[in-house]
């Protein structure tokens, strides 16, 4: 009903936007925690980069059948009309095999969704510092990612095109050690700009 149940339910004072930046009030619920579980499957990986031409990308063979656990949540979710959508967590708790190089690992999956091999390196680093959502993007999808400068410092934009080649959901996610949030509209201005209201 209000932001004080949220908090409740979260265990976490979800921060919002002030009325200067989105004029509406939003739907807000809460969800989880939840758990995530993925294995690890070598041919996918180098098929997904074969599609995007990283040929130059090594997986290591000892990666398959390896499985990687995250914890999300609670999460708050703020829905605002003209499907903005703003959610947030307390940072995801990643279980990783012992040994298992998680920043090679970031590197190869952002490759493979047709990164750049300086920028993927740069984002795996820092993903590895502060693990963020894992980007769940369907191999047949079209998508743009890049990091962004916001005020309270680097931020993901990922952007997804719709069959003519124009920007439908544009997404900004940033993770700090106290927070990650996830903030979505119809174009990366507006989103850039609520995420930027955002501490």
């Amino acid at each position: 009903q209000n932001m004080d149940e949220a908090e409740r339910k979260a265990g976490f004072r979800p921060y919002l936007p002030s009325r200067g930046v989105l004029y509406a009030n939003p739907d807000i619920s809460v969800t989880g925690p939840i758990a995530v579980e993925q294995t690890i499957h070598v041919r996918d990986i180098e098929s997904a980069l074969g599609k995007v031409g990283a040929s130059d990308v090594q997986v290591p063979a000892e990666w398959e059948g390896m499985q990687l656990r995250t914890e999300i949540g609670p999460m708050v979710a703020a829905n605002y009309p003209d499907n903005v959508h703003i959610v947030q967590a307390r940072p995801i708790e990643l279980s990783v095999p012992s040994g298992f190089a998680l920043e090679r690992f970031a590197e190869v999956a952002f490759r493979s969704i047709g990164v750049s091999v300086w920028e993927a390196r740069a984002m795996a680093q820092k993903f590895a510092a502060h693990p963020a959502w894992l980007l769940d993007i369907p191999p047949d999808a079209v998508v743009n990612v890049q990091e962004v400068a916001l005020r309270a410092g680097p931020a993901l934009l990922i952007e997804d095109f719709d069959e003519k080649g124009a920007v439908k959901r544009a997404t900004v996610v940033r993770s700090t050690s106290e927070r990650m949030y996830s903030v979505s509209s119809r174009n990366r201005e507006l989103s850039i700009k609520i995420a930027n209201a955002l501490p």
